[in-house]
């Protein structure tokens, strides 16, 4: 599902930084990997490019079979919108929509009808456990449930992979908890779960770990 090949990522910032070199690496399509590592290591810098929000300097990344490494700014953006689901820190909720306005955001960009949009975003707080809840803003829900919203949001255009940066960072034990058992049953939906964190207990929840170091993985 996700492959790159001598995948290496330069800046320049007062000087060259290299921030990925020569990185390959296969992740299976149904698999659950954790990306561990220090800060600056090069974790970040790969799930961008495996995100299509970055591009390599050198090498080359396939996602779902298809070579991205050149793709123009549009093209990475279909393929960000067809096959990716995003899950983040701090949530990245609208605060003045509800639960189900929330995860309805992507179906709007997309033109669905409203009346698929509500159906879809019903099944979707069934499935992450806050059916109810929909009508609750972000304000009134916890961080654990505001981030099983964010997973719901996640995976509102059915995306092959789910890519998550510390998902459980702003969450306390018990949350972080619920949310990553959430993560295992998404595994077993058939979602390719890849998981940024720097927390060896959530790591472990994986079926695999890539750690990365000076750019490089161990």
């Amino acid at each position: 599902m996700i492959r790159t090949e001598n995948l290496s990522r330069h800046f320049q910032l007062g000087g060259q930084v290299t921030a990925l070199d020569g990185v390959t690496i296969s992740i299976n399509a149904g698999e659950y990997v954790a990306v561990t590592g220090p800060s600056g290591s090069g974790k970040s810098t790969f799930m961008g490019i495996v995100g299509c929000l970055d591009r390599p300097t050198r090498g080359k990344c396939w996602i779902d079979g298809a070579e991205i490494s050149d793709l123009s700014s549009d093209d990475l953006a279909a393929v960000r919108n067809r096959k990716i689901g995003f899950v983040f820190q701090n949530f990245s909720l609208l605060d003045r929509l509800n639960a189900r306005e929330n995860i309805e955001l992507p179906l709007i960009y997309a033109g669905v009808h409203r009346s698929v949009r509500r159906e879809i975003a019903e099944t979707l707080l069934r499935t992450v456990g806050l059916e109810g809840r929909g009508d609750h803003l972000p304000s009134q829900l916890s961080g654990g449930q505001q981030q099983r919203v964010a997973v719901a949001r996640a995976l509102v255009c059915s995306p092959k992979i789910i890519l998550a940066d510390e998902p459980t960072g702003a969450l306390d034990s018990k949350s972080a908890d619920d949310v990553m058992d959430l993560f295992r049953r998404l595994k077993e939906f058939g979602k390719t779960i890849v998981v940024v964190t720097h927390d060896p207990q959530i790591a472990r929840r994986a079926s695999r770990v890539i750690r990365f170091h000076d750019g490089k993985t161990l």
